[in-house]
């Protein structure tokens, strides 16, 4: 993570998270990637997570959007510690372009009545998703590959990792 922290402004500047959530996806996408998610902690950081789509998300490209931010919102870099950093790996997907982004590749499903589905993501929409589970089975001491087409619907879903 980088962090550029701004100098605390005499005064505090009352911007809606709203609008400042805006204006960080749009500084993100404008360098080409989208936006995660964005927190606001309680100590006064704001935490910028993002992705792309064909891209890997490096060190530079978080501290070009951290720049942007502090160059073109002075008040935003008054009043918050600013850190940008892809969302990692291990952490569940919030936003349908990561799904876009792991289509071909393996993810594990936690469902919300806690049965977990591990597969190929094949595609998805608004409203659910395909993934293709892969099951070996033993019939008269052969192995056989099974595949299973799972069409699960996001209200189903509790949370969606990248099998690394």
């Amino acid at each position: 993570m980088i962090d550029f922290r701004g100098k605390k402004s005499p005064y505090f500047i009352d911007m809606r998270k709203e609008d400042i959530i805006m204006f960080v996806s749009q500084v993100v996408e404008n360098h080409g990637f989208f936006v995660v998610e964005v927190k606001i902690t309680p100590q006064g950081k704001l935490l910028i997570f993002m992705d792309g789509l064909a891209q890997k998300v490096t060190i530079d490209d978080c501290v070009k959007v951290s720049r942007t931010i502090l160059e073109q919102h002075e008040e935003i870099a008054e009043q918050y510690g600013i850190e940008v950093s892809s969302p990692g790996l291990e952490n569940p997907f919030k936003v349908q372009e990561q799904y876009t982004k792991n289509i071909g590749n393996l993810v594990s499903v936690l469902l919300k009545d806690g049965k977990k589905i591990s597969g190929k993501l094949i595609e998805h929409d608004t409203e659910k998703l395909f993934l293709e589970e892969t099951r070996i089975r033993k019939e008269k001491k052969k192995k056989i590959k099974e595949k299973i087409l799972h069409k699960l619907f996001f209200t189903q879903i509790k949370s969606t990792k990248q099998i690394i």
